[in-house]
Parts: structure tokens; C-alpha cells; sequence
């Protein structure tokens, strides 16, 4: 009795609305076979068929912001809470801090170590992680290679004993020059890992394309992504041995909303299989996850666990400078220059301050939200987004500015100190700074001199502050009351609605 784990990247339960969501759109007879003619939706996440259930995992993990694939991946393979170990989200590739976690705790090892046998069913070239562009890998080839299982390579492939991270093996043929790897349809790549899946344990496999195809906001990219992933998974379901279970998840959502970007819905879990008869279901991408009938290794994501050490409150989270960032503190070089570079090696666009965005883009990013993650929206055309960010790796701001404004963002690089000039000029000053600005309550303003102190700019800045929010609320007419409180000038603001 063997258990397949198929991980696909970036697939959540999405809306209602087939405009936005492609599983609406596509044409799944192998998902409609296993669910009965119905997709989970965010309105009926739970769908009970005859030969499959899915249902809703929470990916969020108690954790604001929007969910990454470094973090997310981590978390299904050990079951410990990597975005609370980090600190939050983060993505694409595992974090270095918390890969001690994966390569002990992940499941391809927990399972060796309690006596059973496992696969990695991915084919990677040989000496993959060691080569100079896999620096940052995705955590399921580390976690196979902390087990000793990455051992599928071309031959393999060549051999049907290893299956594409895209599925077909087109990648190997025409990018990697393996003639001898031979073109195959998704349905034999599925038959594949039936197959390989049958003769152990436990087998995991990793698919990656799903939340690419995400990325790209193309209903057409997305539904062939996904019909893709239908003809396969109908492939590893013909093929698997009676009293065998297959388990799909994810690590966050992507490709199920079309407006692009993650997402914070449920992603996509799915059983077929024995483990149809389960009597419990997990609820998070963490686990707690049933166990396969005839004794397989227990449970697929483990809940509980030791966390990562490091930082005085436990979590595992240690704020760095970067090095850019220490060169100019220390006046090696400027920011502007350091800048540049990262621009340039990144192959993105340098704003070069004074930065002047578009009215019209200013209203799509809040101010509380321009300040805290220092970007700035500098135009918006049709659907597309041009946000000046000064971390242009940040992609939890990245995918949370898609999120918030349903666009395609763009990204240009700039220096945090003309990102905080523009954003007081486009936004105006922060309250707080505002107030600090003032002139020293407790000195002596003579009546000659009141004129000019009403006019200095923290004044003038403040009073607009308070008229603008007063506004905001809908006031018809606020009054300010100064009161004496601990030598210092004190005041309270009442706004007055028309309407309330």
C-alpha cells in the first residue's frame, strides 16, 4: 500500500466567476471523472465525487501578507510553520535560514528514518544543486537531496523511471540537448509515476509550471497549465494499484484568479485513491493529514516539532543588513551607484530621483502602505502597474501591490531616499512626523513672531493633515480644543458628519 504526494505549485480554490477563474474554463474531464462534474469554488470548497474528494488547506498560516512558495514549500514538507520561523512570507526559493529545517524535518527523510521506503520522482541534471545558477533552489529538490534522493537524471527520464518537473519532457530535449529523452504525453507521464510510486512507500513529485503559468495573468497560459496537469494526474489515477492513495496540495494561491499575482484563498488539496475513505481531512497545508489504509508512513505533513533557534523571542527571525546597504553607511560608495548595479544585474529599469509619478497612479497604492514598504507607483497604463520599489527582491510587497490593485505590476529600481522624498511629496507627511516637526511647545512665542511660527511649513503641513482627514470622514464641521497637560500644548479633534 503506497502513498503518491503530487505537489503543484500555486494552485488555489478561486472564485465563482469563470472570467477570473480558468478552472471554470477548462476542459478537465479527469478532475470531472474524480469530483463528480463539479470544481471547488471559494463558495463550495468541499466536493465529494465517486473516485475523489478536494478540499480547501489553508496556506496563510496565521501569517499576514500574501503566501510564497519558499516558506510554503517548507511548511507542507515538515509541517512546521515556516512563515512564523521566518518571520513572514517568503519566496521563491527556500530561505537559507530555515533549509537546517527542511533537510531534517522534511517528509521524503522522516519517512526513511521511521523505517519505509521513498522516491523523489523528479529528473534533475546531474550536479544540480551545485551548479553556480541553482543558488536558490525550490525546497523540494533540497529536501529529496538531504534524503539521498535525487538520484533521477537523464537516464532515468530516458527510461520512464523519472518524471519531468514540467511533466512532458520537452525542456530536456530542446534545452538540454537530451535527444535521447523521448516525447511523451502528460497521460504517460502519469502512468510513469504510478508506476514508480508502486514500488515503494512513499513518492513525491513536484510540478512547478502551474505557478509560472500564474504569474503570466493569461487565461490561455492557465488553461493549458491546467489541462496539462488534468491529462497527467488522469495518467497517475488509471495507473495506480488497487489499496494505493494519491495526495495533491499546493503552497499558495496563483493560478486560479486570473488578475494575477498570489493569493491568500485555500489552495487545492485532493485525494484519490484509498484515501478517499479518509474520515478526517487536514485543514492546513501543515497537515494533520490522514493515514493511508495498510500502515504507510503515518502522517504526510507532520504538526508538530522543534522550531528553528536564533533571535531572543524564538521565532528564528534575524534582521541583516545588506551589504549594499553597509557600503554607503560606511561612505564606500553612494546609493545611487549601488542602485544601479542591483538594477542592472536584475535586468529591471533604474528611477533615478527626483522620481514624478502619474496622478492617476497615486490613488492605486495607499499611502500607509507607500510608507511602510517604500514604493511608489509612478504610472499606470490599461492593467499594468509601474511601481518603483527600492527592494525589487521583496515579493511579498510585490505580489500584496497586485493583489490590492488586480494589476500587472512593472518594476523599476530606486534609491529608498527618492522613494521617501516622493511619497512625502506625492502623499504628504505621516502624522506622527507632522506633529514631531512642530516648534517647541514649551518655548516662549512673542506676539511679534506668532505670524511667522503659524506660517512655518510643519504648521501649514498639519493644518492641511487635519482638514484632508476631517474630510475623509465626511465631515461637515470640526472644531480643535488646545488644553493645558503636563506643560506641554495639547489638543482633540471633533469631526462633525453631515450625515451622521
Amino acid at each position: 500500500m503506497s502513498v503518491l504526494f503530487v505537489f503543484l505549485d500555486g494552485v488555489g480554490i478561486g472564485s465563482s466567476d469563470p472570467d477570473r477563474n480558468p478552472f471554470l474554463q477548462a476542459h478537465l474531464p479527469g478532475l470531472e471523472k474524480l469530483l463528480g462534474g463539479r470544481m471547488p469554488t471559494l463558495d463550495d470548497p468541499s466536493v465529494q465525487g465517486p473516485a475523489g474528494r478536494a478540499f480547501p488547506l489553508d496556506a496563510n498560516l496565521n501569517v499576514e501578507g500574501i503566501p510564497q512558495s519558499g516558506t510554503g514549500q517548507i511548511s507542507l514538507m515538515t509541517g512546521d510553520n515556516a512563515a512564523v520561523a521566518f518571520g513572514r512570507h517568503f519566496g521563491p526559493w527556500a530561505p537559507v535560514r530555515l533549509r537546517p529545517l527542511l533537510i531534517e524535518r522534511n517528509l521524503l527523510r522522516t519517512a526513511l528514518d521511521s523505517g519505509h521506503s521513498a522516491a523523489f520522482a523528479n529528473a534533475y541534471p546531474e550536479g544540480y544543486l551545485e551548479r553556480a545558477g541553482s543558488r536558490f533552489p525550490a525546497a523540494p529538490p533540497l529536501a529529496a537531496d538531504a534524503a539521498g534522493l535525487l538520484c533521477r537524471h537523464a537516464a532515468e527520464l530516458a527510461l520512464g523511471d523519472a518524471v519531468s518537473s514540467e511533466i512532458v519532457n520537452t525542456g530536456w530535449r530542446d534545452k538540454l540537448g537530451h535527444s535521447e529523452v523521448p516525447r511523451i504525453t502528460p497521460r504517460e507521464a502519469g502512468a510513469n509515476l504510478a508506476r514508480i510510486a508502486a514500488s515503494v512507500d512513499l513518492t513525491f513529485y513536484a510540478h512547478y509550471t502551474t505557478d509560472s503559468a500564474g504569474h503570466k495573468g493569461s487565461a490561455g497560459e492557465a488553461i493549458m497549465a491546467l489541462e496539462r496537469v488534468d491529462e497527467f494526474l488522469s495518467g497517475v489515477v488509471d495507473g495506480l494499484v488497487e489499496g494505493d492513495s494519491l495526495v495533491v496540495a499546493s503552497d499558495h494561491g496563483n493560478l486560479e484568479d486570473l488578475t494575477g499575482g498570489h493569493t491568500r484563498n485555500p489552495v487545492l488539496g485532493l485525494l484519490a485513491g484509498a484515501a478517499t475513505a479518509a474520515d478526517r481531512l487536514p485543514t492546513s497545508i501543515l497537515g494533520d493529514a490522514t493515514e493511508a489504509p495498510g500502515g504507510t508512513p503515518g502522517s504526510l505533513w507532520k504538526t508538530q516539532g522543534p522550531r528553528p533557534e536564533g533571535s531572543p523571542d524564538g521565532t528564528g527571525r534575524i534582521d541583516q543588513p545588506r551589504l549594499g546597504d553597509l557600503l554607503v553607511a560606511r561612505g564606500y560608495v553612494d546609493d545611487v551607484a549601488v542602485v544601479r548595479t542591483l538594477a542592472a544585474q536584475l535586468g529591471l529599469p533604474f528611477a533615478e530621483g527626483p522620481l514624478t509619478p502619474d496622478p492617476d497612479a497615486i490613488g492605486l497604492i495607499d499611502a500607509p502602505f507607500a510608507r511602510s514598504r517604500t514604493v511608489l507607483p509612478l504610472s499606470a497604463r490599461n492593467r499594468t502597474l509601474r511601481l518603483a520599489v527600492s527592494d525589487p527582491l521583496d515579493q511579498v510587497t510585490l505580489d500584496e501591490a497586485r493583489f490590492s490593485t488586480g494589476r500587472h505590476v512593472e518594476v523599476s529600481v530606486a534609491t529608498a531616499s527618492a522613494l521617501v522624498e516622493a511619497i512625502r511629496t506625492s502623499y504628504g507627511e505621516d502624522f506622527a512626523d507632522l506633529v514631531d516637526g512642530l516648534p517647541d511647545a514649551e518655548s516662549t512665542v512673542e506676539a511679534q513672531a506668532l505670524h511667522t511660527v503659524a506660517e512655518a511649513a510643519p504648521v501649514v503641513q498639519l493644518v492641511n493633515h487635519l482638514l484632508h482627514e476631517a474630510a475623509a470622514l465626511g465631515a461637515a464641521t470640526f472644531t480643535w480644543s488646545p488644553r493645558k497637560e503636563n506643560s506641554s500644548c495639547a489638543g482633540g479633534l471633533t469631526a462633525y458628519s453631515a450625515t451622521r
